[in-house]
């Protein structure tokens, strides 16, 4: 059973390297990286630590003793003929002991505790014998090796995967998550809770003695049992709308789509998924990011559409700080594609909030993008006036009026310009664009991909004066036919 301890650290080992030889450490503190140093030549070298604390478990060795010692902040421990006893492994998102083999004495594990914010160790044909575990989530993956008198503390989310191995003496406080076993035997093992969230299977396994609380939500095939108890739960499978897998019904997120086609991406995260039949004109993307407001607001989302079925469209869910999500659109090559969302989108207008953009991402040339930056003010300067003096009109065509987050008043240097031309895309962003009903955001959509496909042909060649004036005259008939057309058609 481990023993709860202080390491008191009077030492401090500078330096990346500790070169011991038949040495003994007691209660010193580790720092560095590397702890110790070693020449394999020498398999009977010995390393004695008493009382040690390693910051970085980065630390290789030919014999080696841990007692009474503290493993934090990541690193792969040392795994040849290695003995852990009454040791702590805390705060470390990798700490994990590298797998023996069948060549070389695999470490041995006494008396130790797991205390992580996340840990995920995988031991080959390695003896454990006690090992306490608590903190947010633990994995096990063992191959060939004994395991023996385990305790896994409160909520602690416990995935083991083993096969030819012995399970012997665990007990868990409340749910064991998730459990696979091939060809091993597992005995004496009592579970509070229910044995697997929703999946895992144990074949040709073993079990003596054993008792599980809560439903068992595991596949057992070929399995011999015997004194034990367990209540095995058949799970319901649905399809997947989105990847179209066989998944348990309890991992369905919402609309049919299940927790992993639902997961957020990374808000830098692109949607590269292209659609549509190749054609002369641009292709474009948009960022639909939504908000849920507060159930005593009137404009809460009442109907039964969910963002989440954009995912049946080739969206993407992503985070955003700024709102509660944004649903990265494919890159769209025509216009068909993009309608055939359209429908959905607006369903879904309610969770576009005053916070929320629907920004547009068109093609464009980068190497042109630099000089429109250096001709914005003029060919746009008209445009930006009518639309500064006109805010009804602006908010009837755009869906908003200017923000700090597509503001007229910075730079074009600046990425939150209303138009972003210095996005690391090959594109240029429409940042003002805000969806409010399916044939407004369309109108919107046709003429941003026509001004800039005019702008990437016009400005491939430097221009006169004359020649800009011109430009600017067509751009701003483009803008008024198309804020007219919209108006009429609203």
């Amino acid at each position: 059973m481990f023993v709860p301890f202080d390491v008191p650290a009077e030492n401090k080992l500078e330096g990346k390297h500790l070169h011991i030889n038949n040495g003994k450490l007691y209660r010193c503190q580790a720092a560095s990286r590397y702890v110790p140093d070693y020449t394999r030549e020498v398999p009977t070298t010995l390393f004695e630590f008493v009382e040690c604390r390693f910051y970085f478990g980065d630390a290789n060795g030919s014999v080696l003793h841990f007692e009474r010692c503290i493993f934090t902040d990541g690193g792969n421990l040392p795994n040849y003929m290695t003995t852990y006893e009454n040791c702590l492994f805390t705060g470390s998102p990798y700490a994990q002991p590298r797998s023996g083999d069948t060549f070389a004495p695999a470490p041995t594990f006494k008396d130790c505790a797991v205390d992580n914010v996340f840990s995920s160790w995988s031991l080959a044909f390695t003896s454990v014998d006690g090992l306490t575990v608590s903190g947010r989530r633990f994995g096990l993956h063992i191959t060939g090796s004994d395991v023996n008198n385990v305790v896994v503390i409160g909520d602690c989310d416990l995935e083991v995967q083993a096969a030819q191995s012995a399970l012997n003496y665990w007990n868990v406080e409340r749910d064991w998550d998730f459990l696979a076993c091939d060809d091993s035997q597992l005995n004496n093992i009592h579970v509070g809770g229910r044995l697997g969230r929703t999946h895992g299977n144990l074949v040709s396994c073993s079990l003596d003695n054993v008792t599980i609380d809560g439903e068992v939500r595991v596949n057992l095939y070929q399995c011999k049992a015997r004194r034990s108890t367990i209540k095995v739960v058949k799970m319901s499978r649905v399809r997947c709308k989105v990847c179209k897998k066989w998944v348990a019904r309890d991992t369905i997120y919402l609309k049919g789509i299940c927790n992993q086609c639902s997961a957020r991406g990374l808000y830098s995260e692109p949607n590269g998924k292209i659609v549509g039949r190749r054609s002369k004109h641009p292709t474009f993307s948009i960022e639909f990011e939504i908000q849920r407001l507060d159930e005593d607001d009137e404009s809460t989302h009442e109907g039964d559409a969910e963002p989440i079925e954009l995912l049946q469209f080739g969206f993407t869910r992503n985070s955003d700080g700024s709102v509660d999500d944004e649903y990265k659109s494919p890159i769209y090559r025509d216009m068909r594609h993009f309608e055939e969302v359209l429908p959905l989108l607006d369903e879904l207008a309610d969770f576009v909030g005053p916070n929320c953009g629907t920004h547009v991402h068109v093609g464009f040339n980068p190497d042109i993008r630099g000089r429109l930056r250096r001709h914005w003010a003029f060919l746009f300067g008209g445009i930006e006036s009518r639309m500064s003096q006109r805010t009804r009109e602006t908010v009837a065509f755009w869906g908003r009026y200017f923000t700090d987050y597509a503001s007229v008043s910075t730079s074009t240097g600046n990425r939150q310009h209303w138009v972003n031309l210095v996005s690391n895309k090959p594109t240029v962003e429409w940042r003002l664009c805000k969806f409010d009903h399916a044939k407004q955001y369309r109108a919107v959509v046709v003429f941003v991909r026509e001004v800039s496909e005019y702008l990437d042909k016009e400005l491939a060649v430097i221009r006169t004066a004359e020649e800009l004036e011109g430009i600017r005259n067509t751009l701003n008939e483009m803008y008024n036919k198309a804020v007219n057309a919209s108006l009429v058609n609203a």
